[in-house]
């Protein structure tokens, strides 16, 4: 009986895999009520998730812009500063690059994850 005891906890060691590394996560809804999918069995909320704030509707950041643009014979030097505001953010089926905290309680939304 020993042995059935020590495979079962084999398979149990195998199961219970913690991945504290680099993950992808799919959107399964879009903010305020946000959800992400890692796999197929959990499932994030928004109070399991902290963004880095360039993903959010409405970030915005100072910018300086600067160049030139010929006339005919004529260039011309430009610069301006403002302010850039992003208005997407992510959509269902997004894939986002995560990753869990040590006590894997909130993951840490860095960006949205694309493929060339």
């Amino acid at each position: 009986m020993n042995g059935v005891v020590e495979l079962a906890k084999l398979f149990r060691a195998r199961d219970n895999v913690v991945n504290s590394g680099v993950q992808l996560g799919r959107v399964v809804s879009p903010l305020p009520d946000i959800k992400v999918a890692l796999g197929d069995k959990i499932l994030l909320t928004k109070e399991h998730l902290i963004f880095g704030a360039h993903m959010l509707r409405s970030y915005k950041r100072n910018c300086s812009i600067t160049g030139s643009m010929a006339f005919s014979d004529v260039n011309a030097a430009f610069s301006a500063e403002g302010e850039i505001e992003f208005t997407d953010t992510l959509k269902a089926g997004d894939r986002v690059i995560i990753i869990p905290t040590k006590d894997e309680q909130k993951y840490y939304v860095l960006d949205k994850a694309v493929s060339v």
